[in-house]
């Protein structure tokens, strides 16, 4: 009786782990099986829709789950760029560990886009594009308004991609002027990727 009771609990026990093991979760990006389904994921769209020029997917929105010992599902929402336009689809992907080899995937054009572009990203403040822009956006306001102090939101950095020796900074902060009063802002820079010196800065003020 008591075996039956053990073999039960330990059958009970392996079961709750399998399904919690299929339960999706937020995808390891340096996983094996999610570097193997994006990379199939990029040649799949550009040779199934021809003038595709640049393939993206959105990092916050992959999730993995196991299908078996050796293979594992990635899913998720990415886009695509043709031509001007930014195309929004979601993805599904079975990756086998065992054979190195994509199993199963498909993408689908989501049927409500939302706005597309270039994907942005959080940006370190320590990173020499937050550094170089932000040193920019400083000595333009100070030019336009002389003897200002400016502060720059350590925590607001956003960066994305604007070509291959390009990537672009945006940020928000504030500047007292010479009556003390603070105004709040925001920007956006371009930071050369080869030169690591910001190209151009645009501020905003807001009112």
């Amino acid at each position: 009786m008591k075996r039956h009771i053990l073999a039960a609990a330990v059958l009970s026990s392996l079961g709750a782990s399998i399904a919690t093991a299929q339960t999706p979760q937020r995808a390891d990006l340096n996983a094996e099986w999610t570097r193997g389904c994006l990379a199939g994921l990029r040649d799949r769209v550009r040779s199934e829709r021809p003038g595709v020029t640049k393939v993206e997917t959105i990092a916050d929105t992959l999730e993995q789950w196991a299908e078996s010992n050796t293979t594992t599902g990635v899913r998720g929402d990415g886009q695509f760029l043709k031509g001007s336009d930014w195309i929004r689809f979601q993805f599904s992907c079975v990756y086998n560990t065992g054979s190195h080899l994509v199993e199963h995937l498909r993408h689908s054009v989501k049927a409500a886009a939302g706005a597309a572009g270039p994907l942005r990203s959080r940006a370190s403040a320590d990173a020499y594009t937050s550094k170089a822009c932000s040193a920019e956006v400083e000595r333009k306001i100070v030019r336009e308004r002389p003897r200002s102090r400016v502060q720059i939101q350590s925590d607001a950095f956003e960066e994305w991609q604007i070509s291959d020796g390009e990537t672009g900074v945006a940020g928000r902060g504030q500047s007292q002027g010479p009556d003390g009063k603070w105004q709040p802002f925001t920007f956006e820079c371009a930071c050369n990727t080869r030169t690591r010196i910001a190209t151009r800065a645009d501020v905003s003020w807001v009112r």
